[in-house]
Parts: structure tokens; C-alpha cells; sequence
């Protein structure tokens, strides 16, 4: 583990791979703990789990983790970078509406089934969840 670090900081697209590999569906896991934690939210953790290590990859290449020396080291950073994706997340849905129709996505609930539970057109579920899917992919692109 600390060789793969090592050779991320000196750029090698192989380690990359490597931690990708060892450490995403982890950080999925924890995106969605996070995420399921904070019931006005409806994200996607693999949208969260791949803008955190987009994040940590780009900071570690450019140096930026100088205390980054072993995988106690790495998965308290993967879990701090995660965390903070997902919690900011938490303010850029601005109504109401958007958050409980979030919620319902991910508690995995049809287009119809939100329709019917909010008292709502089948068209305003699916313009609110593309008003949804642009705000965080806006936001997540930007990270």
C-alpha cells in the first residue's frame, strides 16, 4: 500500500488503478452512510464516491498531502474528502420539494410512486429530478 502512494505522488497512472481498485466501493459505502444519514438528501454515492477521489487523486499529484504515508493515512483522508462531498451536497438543493423528491430516488421509489405520494404530475417528478441531476452534477463537477 504505502509503494502504491508513493508512486501516486510521482504521478503513476498504475497506482491510481490500484487504489481505485482497493478503496471505491468503500467510499461508495460511506457516501451512501453519509448520504442515508441526512434524510433531506438523495444523492448518488457513486456520483460522491468518484468526485472524492477525482479530488484526492488531482491533490496527491499535485502534492498537496505531504503527511500521506501509509493506508491509515489514506482512508482517514478518503473518509474526510468523501464526508465533505457529501455534506455539502446537503445545501444545494434550495426548496423543498427538490429534497423530498431526493429522498424518495434514493429510498428508490418510481417516478409514479413519487408522483402519487407528493400529489404531483409524472412530468413535474421527472423536471424536478433533472433540476436535481443538474445542480450535483454541476456541483460535483466543479470539485
Amino acid at each position: 500500500m504505502s509503494l502504491w502512494i508513493d508512486q501516486l505522488k510521482a504521478g503513476d497512472r498504475e497506482a491510481t488503478q490500484q487504489l481505485w481498485g482497493r478503496y471505491f466501493q468503500q467510499m461508495m459505502e460511506l457516501a451512501q452512510q453519509k448520504l442515508a444519514s441526512r434524510p433531506r438528501l438523495g444523492a448518488n454515492p457513486e456520483d460522491v464516491a468518484l468526485s472524492a477521489f477525482d479530488s484526492f487523486f488531482r491533490g496527491a499529484e499535485a502534492g498537496r498531502f505531504p503527511q500521506l504515508n501509509d493506508r491509515d493515512d489514506l482512508w482517514h483522508l478518503l473518509v474526510t474528502i468523501t464526508a465533505r462531498k457529501a455534506q455539502r451536497l446537503f445545501d444545494q438543493l434550495p426548496e423543498e420539494d427538490l429534497r423530498a423528491i431526493a429522498v424518495l430516488k434514493m429510498e428508490g421509489h418510481m417516478i409514479d410512486e413519487m408522483s402519487a405520494k407528493l400529489g404531483c404530475s409524472l412530468a413535474t417528478i421527472e423536471r424536478k429530478l433533472k433540476v436535481i441531476r443538474a445542480v450535483w452534477e454541476k456541483d460535483l463537477a466543479g470539485t
